[in-house]
Order: C-alpha cells, then structure tokens, then sequence
C-alpha cells in the first residue's frame, strides 16, 4: 500500500475524492470509496467476486448505519461506492455523488457485499452547512441540493432558512423518497400547518409508513384516541420498508405499535392496550419506554380484568325459594373498568398514556435521519 498525501483548499469532497481516484492505478478493474468511519463487514471479497461479471460497471450493496443499541440499524441498499476503475467523478462540493461520464454503458449487479456506517448520530459538522450552500449556489435547480441544505438549516436550528429551502425544493425535481422527506420536514418546521402536510404526504405516498406515523402522533398529541389508533393501525399494514437511505427507522420499530397501544389504553381496550405493547417491546427488546408501556398495560389490565370478575359475581342474586325452573330477573347492572383519575388528569396536561421518556422519543422521531 503506498500512502500519498494530498492537501485540497479550500476543502470540498468532490474534489477530494476526485484527486483520490486519480491516484489509483489505471490496471485496476473495480473501486472501493470508504470513509473513515466505515468498513467492510467480513466476507466482502467472496460476495464482490461471486457478483461480478464481465461488462458491469457498478454494484449494489448493502449500506447498514447501526447508529443505536436499542433500535434496529437503518439498512438499504446502494451503488455509489463500488465502481469500475474508469469512467466515473465525483460531483458536488458535499454530499457528494459518484457520475459517469456516459462512455459507458451504465450495468448495475447485486451482492450481499456489506458496508457498515459507524458515524456519530449526534457530531458536530459545521463546516457542512457552507459547503451546501455553496453546492445550492452551483446547482440552484437542483432539488435534492435545496432539501439538503433545508435539513442542514434545521439541525443548525435556522428554521426561516430551512421552511424557505423546504419549500423551494418541492418545487423542483425531487425523488419520491425525497419529497416525502421535505413534506415531513415542512410539517415539523410549521406546526401551525402540521396536519396540512401530514394528510398531503399520506395522500402522495399511502404505502409509505412513515406519514401514517405521523399522523397517528399529531392524533395522539390532541387526544384524538380513535384517530390516532386508527391511523397506526393503518401504517401497521404496510409490512414492507423501502429500500431508500430516509426509511424511518423508528416507524419500522416500537413506534406504531407503542401508538396504537397508548391510544387502546385510552379507549379502555386493554386487552388490545397488551396485544400492541408486546410487539412494541419485540421490535425493540432493550426499548426500556416500550418495557414500561406493556408494564403498565398489563398492570391496567389485570386490574381491569379484576374488576370485571368481582363486577360479575355481585350481580347474581341470592337462590329464590321455589321452583328451580322460576324465572330469575336480570337486575341489568352495568359493568364498568375503572380507569385512574391520575390517567384522566394526565391526559388533558400531555398526550395521555404519554411519559416524560415517551416525549423524548416522540420528539427524535420529528427528525427524520439523513445518513451520508
């Protein structure tokens, strides 16, 4: 391995990556591009070799970011980090994107080839924020740089700047996955206006989980519980994640469930209350939220069930003299499960069911993951 050293002022990553490329040897078929925080995960070159084949030019993989010891990894496929040796730069001054230059024919093939992403979920990346506005000032119609810059804006906390970017940007060609991402990122950014761009982007995009969730939780906030239990049960009917770098892991997780659960509790179905708090608690076995979810729930349950049996039993009245075969009159007593006055008076101060850690979770999932 030769080691070069190479110094790019004023920084950009196309650039960067660029004069990395031209380093490499003109006798080499195929490139790997990794960043520091990534790596291969083991048995890479038997799943390259078995892949290729003569005339390919680029090869897709699998892309996992296993950013949590609690939630499952965002994992996707990708092709823009091994490609032949010819044929290809790298565009934009970040975020950057693999080209060809169109010498070729362009032939994707399919590995089980792995790259794992281990960056910082919460690092600081200031210097990202000029390099996109200095992408936007090269690239003014592209849509995907104005969505980029809007999210960027956001996580610097320029909410004037990223609404005015969001909104550029679903004037622009956009991808699908995309556009729901900035129609998501506008419903957070103008609450005022939330349930507008949550019933939009439910409309545009129905076999998406991740406005469904969404809905269900501004149901949620308002106490809406039918609703709410309605529209997760809605995003829980979509059984299949798309393949694309802004599915929302969190949707794919305890969140519908833990919805649908919450809502349940309000509505006094504590048996479904259960049945949706364990698969909260499956879909992320070290969720200590979803542990005390179904704590609760069976807890409420059980006395619920309690209730009910001894409700029961005080309303057989005593064996009246006479004939067995005599009628005996049904008093028409109503049953009812008790439900906490704390549970009552929680739930006009917050989202009812909804804790102090349930807020947090709630709050994260407001932002939607970019990964890079």
């Amino acid at each position: 391995m030769t080691v070069h050293q190479i110094r790019i002022e004023p920084f950009r990553y196309d650039l960067a990556r660029n004069s990395a490329l031209d380093l490499v040897s003109a006798e080499i078929d195929l490139c790997i591009s990794l960043d520091l925080d990534e790596v291969l995960a083991p048995g890479w070159r038997p799943h390259l070799e078995r892949a290729w084949r003569q005339g390919a030019t680029r090869v897709r993989f699998w892309y996992e970011w296993p950013w949590s010891d609690v939630y499952p990894p965002l994992r996707f496929t990708s092709v823009e980090r091994i490609h032949t040796r010819h044929g290809w730069q790298w565009r934009y001054p970040v975020h950057e994107e693999l080209v060809s230059d169109h010498r070729e024919v362009e032939v994707q093939v399919r590995s089980a080839l792995e790259i794992h992403h281990l960056r910082d979920s919460i690092g600081s990346r200031p210097h990202y924020l000029d390099l996109l506005r200095l992408r936007a000032e090269e690239h003014p119609e592209d849509g995907r740089t104005a969505h980029l810059l809007a999210s960027e804006a956001r996580m610097g906390g320029l909410w004037d700047e990223a609404i005015l970017h969001e909104r550029r940007a679903l004037t622009l060609v956009l991808a699908p996955n995309e556009r729901l991402h900035a129609m998501l990122m506008c419903a957070y950014l103008e609450p005022d206006r939330r349930e507008t761009w949550l019933l939009t982007a439910c409309s545009e995009f129905p076999a998406r989980r991740e406005p469904w969730c969404d809905l269900a939780q501004l149901h949620l906030d308002r106490g809406d519980w039918r609703a709410c239990r309605a529209v997760a049960d809605t995003a829980l009917r979509i059984s299949e994640p798309s393949d694309d770098y802004l599915t929302n892991v969190f949707a794919w997780g305890p969140w519908p469930e833990r919805l649908a659960a919450l809502a349940s509790i309000e509505l006094g179905d504590l048996e479904r209350a259960v049945h949706h708090a364990r698969r909260a608690l499956r879909a992320a076995p070290a969720d200590h939220e979803s542990i005390d979810l179904l704590q609760r729930a069976i807890a409420i349950a059980t006395l619920g069930r309690q209730a009910t049996q001894t409700a029961s039993d005080d309303r057989l009245p005593e064996p009246l003299p006479g004939p067995l075969s005599a009628p005996v009159q049904d008093p028409g007593w109503k049953i009812a499960v008790p439900f906490r006055k704390s549970d009552a008076a929680s739930s006009r101060q917050r989202p009812a069911g909804v804790n102090g850690a349930d807020r947090r979770m709630m709050n994260a999932r407001t932002q939607p993951l970019i990964v890079t």
